[in-house]
């Protein structure tokens, strides 16, 4: 495309290369310089060739449909379509203004006498007088009136048309964008929803405890321990069979009553007698009468005494009093004793506490004193979990007598695997009617977590926690 002539001074611009350009009666006008464009001094009344006016529409709600030819002066009537832009006479007045949806844009080309329109129509008429600016809805660019047009075939005017199509396009692609912006911005249009979250505001804090269901966690817990007592693995299965048997159910008694005819480990085997005992079995009482009388193996002995004294049964306290008079096992057998209200055991503890050179068992004698419910020992045991060593032994006792300094110590003995069953014991000799349910979500964690024993003792710990008969004794 050939340059055109300035509006304000008549020099040659091209106006697909001009960087200045002004809207005019709602046409793009290109100048040669600012001066020309804002009217400054030096600049004259442009002077418009007679020209030809190729008008295409398109619209703004389908920018991709076919471009259709637009009338370019009142009256006329409408072109058919073609390939390529119509064109149009244009002496007169521009169009009426296009509906809302339609961008208009138009090019004027100056006619030559031995020229033809590049669609193949026949030359426009010419008018003295300059024309006419096109409506609002419309943007013409004026092409120099001595632009003479190539011949139809020649590889010239497929140049013309791809340039000048660009030009048009970029028009209307422009208006269109426009025109969607002032649509958002119609009165009427929904505002976009907000989305982003004030940072201000509160965080809005869940208490995890208070979404927990004890009696389904508690069915949950079982579910598992069921599931894993048949597992091929023995050790694994005894384990289950005994957080099931914290429930009496008669599936898992089954399985430790087979135990104790084939474990060969004196410990487990009483961990066995224990929890069958525990539910009324009378195999598990026979099983801890007969580890109570093998006079050739003394700690079997000891552990089944200490089980029938924690249920309040004197089966075992005979053996244990014996035991007062041997150095190396008085203390711990004083220590069982003691819970019971054994004279000879209190004043045992006491003369250790008194006169032991060994810190270590006035420690001891100090917290089996303090289970028994003796003020001064009881400050002793509190002071005394503050040492890992003795912080399960002295939360237990202090959970038998009732001291609340006991509770945040066994609350955090609920996240260690090996002192859980330990911690949900005397919590519950503490608290035997307490709420569960906020002591359950950490356990909670670790069903969706641990395996094997691990998990099976959470599952122990929340039987034990949510229990509704009395608190279990502790083994």
């Amino acid at each position: 495309m050939t340059a055109t002539a300035c509006p304000g001074c008549g020099q040659p611009v091209d106006p697909m290369r001009t960087r200045v350009v002004r809207v005019r009666g709602g046409a793009i006008v290109g100048f040669c310089s600012v001066a020309c464009a804002d009217g400054g001094a030096g600049a004259r009344p442009a002077v418009v060739a007679p020209s030809v006016t190729a008008s295409v529409t398109t619209s703004v709600a389908s920018p991709a449909a076919p471009l259709a030819p637009s009338t370019a002066g009142a009256g006329a009537p409408a072109a058919a379509p073609a390939a390529s832009p119509t064109a149009a006479a244009s002496p007169g007045p521009s169009a009426a203004p296009e509906p809302a949806a339609t961008v208009t844009a138009t090019a004027a080309v100056a006619p030559a006498a031995s020229s033809t329109p590049d669609d193949g129509a026949a030359p426009a008429k010419t008018s003295p007088k300059p024309a006419k600016q096109p409506s609002a809805r419309a943007a013409s660019v004026a092409l120099a009136p001595t632009d003479p047009q190539p011949a139809p075939s020649t590889p010239a005017v497929v140049a013309a048309r791809r340039g000048r199509g660009a030009m048009v396009a970029g028009v209307i692609g422009v208006v269109a964008l426009g025109g969607l912006a002032i649509a958002k911005l119609r009165p009427g249009t929904p505002a976009p929803v907000a989305t982003a979250v004030d940072a201000a505001a509160p965080a809005v804090v869940v208490d995890a405890a208070a979404v927990l269901d004890a009696i389904a966690v508690r069915a949950r817990a079982l579910t598992i321990a069921r599931g894993l007592m048949t597992s091929d693995v023995w050790r694994v299965k005894r384990a289950a069979a005994l957080v099931v048997a914290r429930a009496c159910e008669p599936v898992a008694l089954d399985v430790l009553r087979e135990g104790l005819g084939t474990e060969d480990v004196e410990p487990v085997r009483i961990g066995f007698a224990a929890a069958l005992f525990r539910c009324g079995d009378a195999d598990g009482r026979a099983a801890l009468t007969e580890a109570l009388q093998a006079s050739s193996k003394r700690d079997p002995r000891i552990d089944a005494a200490r089980v029938f004294a924690d249920a309040g049964v004197a089966d075992g306290d005979p053996f244990l009093r014996q035991l007062l008079g041997i150095t190396q096992l008085r203390l711990g057998a004083a220590e069982i004793l003691a819970r019971r209200g054994e004279p000879a055991a209190l004043k045992l503890l006491a003369n250790v506490i008194a006169t032991s050179a060994d810190p270590d068992e006035r420690t001891r004698a100090t917290i089996a004193l303090a289970a028994t419910g003796d003020v001064t020992a009881q400050a002793g045991a509190r002071a005394a979990l503050e040492d890992p060593g003795f912080r399960r032994d002295a939360a237990t006792a202090l959970a038998r007598a009732h001291d609340a300094s006991a509770r945040p110590a066994l609350v955090g003995m609920l996240e260690v695997d090996a002192l859980r069953v330990d911690a949900a014991l005397g919590l519950r000799l503490l608290e035997p009617a307490h709420d569960p349910t906020p002591l359950l979500p950490p356990l909670v964690a670790v069903l969706d977590s641990a395996t094997d024993v691990d998990l099976l003792t959470a599952c122990e710990a929340i039987v034990i926690l949510t229990a509704p008969a009395a608190p279990p004794a502790v083994p």
